[in-house]
Parts: structure tokens; sequence; C-alpha cells
């Protein structure tokens, strides 16, 4: 199945038809492990009746619709603040485009503008290191395999293969425009990768054979090797915003200023969007001095 809907197929009723054709066809194939689960199937029952209202709703409807099970499931159906009733506001604003914005009332989207916007990037939100501990989890899951919190979105992205295409440009002599990975490679020259025969996914470095379980690789290697792989999967590219939520936390100072060097190689060689949020005063100065120096402050929030 497909693992996310893009926003520009929501104008297109044909993919909510086959959403629902995908769907159904998948719970009918997977009833035969679940049988004794009648809970599952009922809900199952429940998300097919729910995905063929929405194909009769008009469009705004739909991406209001849709946004608000997006919203609800990053936030487990606390979207508006619970100690006061004042309607939230959303607004995401970008030189290049008009403000995106949207209204909540009662946990549901009321108004929305702009949506339209949305359309010119990616998200990529790192928050959480040890999500690569949970690579290897299974879970069945109905509607939220098209509705994915962050943390399942990332995970779902670091399983990606890496393209061939970058692997190529990536082994160029010439680098210029391009990554240079020696700098991460000094602190992290591993990878992570699906072995078959553990069924799990394992940490490996060049030139060993023994593989590493990843729930036991540090937390500070965690972080640089989930942006290490983002980068060679290509789930990190031009058209991509990094949200990167307080990185230095597991980091040493030593780290703290090669990961804030490789924020700015990533927005320099890239044209990545950065949106950085952090406590260390160590992390952000590194950053605003890196960024001045190679005159890319304004690109990096």
């Amino acid at each position: 199945m497909s693992d996310r809907i893009d926003n520009n197929e929501l104008f297109d009723f044909s993919t909510l038809n086959e959403i629902v054709e995908e769907y159904n066809e998948f719970i009918h194939a997977s009833y035969k492990k679940i049988e004794n689960n009648v809970e599952i199937s009922e809900q199952s029952d429940e998300v097919i009746e729910e995905l063929n209202n929405i194909i009769e709703l008009p469009a705004d409807d739909i991406i209001k619709k849709m946004m608000t099970i997006q919203l609800n499931t990053e936030f487990g159906n606390q979207i508006n603040n619970i100690y006061n009733i004042r309607k939230g506001e959303i607004i995401i604003s970008d030189k290049q485009s008009n403000d995106f914005s949207l209204i909540i009332e009662n946990n549901k989207i009321s108004k929305i503008s702009n949506y339209s916007s949305l359309d010119q990037f990616t998200v990529e939100y790192i928050d959480d290191p040890y999500v690569i501990d949970r690579l290897s989890d299974y879970s069945f899951r109905t509607l939220d395999i098209y509705f994915e919190n962050h943390r399942e979105a990332l995970k779902n992205d670091l399983k990606k293969e890496m393209k061939p295409l970058l692997r190529e440009m990536i082994n160029e002599k010439n680098t210029e425009n391009v990554l240079d990975f020696e700098q991460i490679d000094e602190a992290v020259n591993g990878r992570v990768f699906y072995d078959r025969e553990k069924r799990k996914y394992v940490y490996k470095q060049p030139n060993k054979s023994e593989t590493l379980n990843v729930e036991n690789v540090s937390s500070g290697v965690k972080s640089l090797l989930i942006l290490k792989t983002l980068l060679l999967n290509g789930s990190i590219n031009k058209d991509s915003l990094l949200v990167l939520d307080e990185p230095e936390v597991h980091l040493h100072p030593e780290w703290q200023l090669l990961f804030s060097r490789l924020v700015i190689s990533i927005q320099k060689k890239l044209g990545v969007k950065i949106l950085v949020t952090t406590h260390s005063p160590y992390f952000l100065n590194a950053i605003e001095i890196l960024s001045k120096k190679m005159k890319l402050i304004q690109n990096i929030i």
C-alpha cells in the first residue's frame, strides 16, 4: 500500500476511490491472519465507511477533513489547548508564497487558506534519536498507514533504500556541488541496514563483519546516524524543510560543533530550508557564526 497521500493527490477523487478499493483488498487479505481479532475487523469496516464518506465531500472539505485527521494523529486528539476554549491558529509564512493558515475549533479545522503552498516542500522532523531503535518494530495499522505522526513518518523514511544516483554523486571525486561526508564519517562511518538473518535493523562499520543492534548504538551516534541515513537515501533534498528539535541534547560539545557544521553544509550544498530549536547557547552560537560566514543566515531559522 502507498505510504502517504501527497497534497497534490488530494484533489484527485479517483485517488480516493483507489484508496478505498486498495484498502478493502488489503483488509480482506489480512482477515485470514486476524480472524480472531474482532476489534480490528470492526475498526477496519469503520475506516472503509469513513473513506467512502470523505469521497462525497467538496474538495475544500476533504482537505480540512484529512488535515484534521493528520493533526489528531500527531497530537492524540488534543490539537486545541485543553485549558481554555479559545480557537487555535497555525500560520506558516514563506517569503516566496502567500501565508498558509488554518483555524482549529474543538480539535477540528474550521477554516483553511492557501493550502496549495504546502506542495512546495516535504518535511523531515527530527526530535528523538531513539526512533532508530524502533525500525524493526511491526505494528498493524489501519488508516494511520496514510496519516502518520512525525515519528512514524521518520521511521519509514529511515527504511528507504539509498538512491543509486545519490550514491554515484557521493562517490564522485569532485564533490563541490554535493555533500562531503568526510566530516560525519569521522564520527559515524557505519550505516544502518536490514539484516535478513537477524530479521532486524543493525549498524555496521565498513571493513568489519560484525554488526551491532541499533538499540546498542550510543545516543549521540544515533543522532548523527539518522541525519546521515536520510541524506544517503535522498529523503532530505532541495525540496525539504528540515526541522531539528533540540538536536544538541544527546551530543557532547565537540559533536555539537560537528552537527552544526553538517547543518550548514546541508543548507549550502542542497539548499534545504532548516528550522532549529535549541536551548544550547554553544550550539546556537556555532550555527550563527557559521551561517553568517557562509551568508546563509536567512535560510536557517
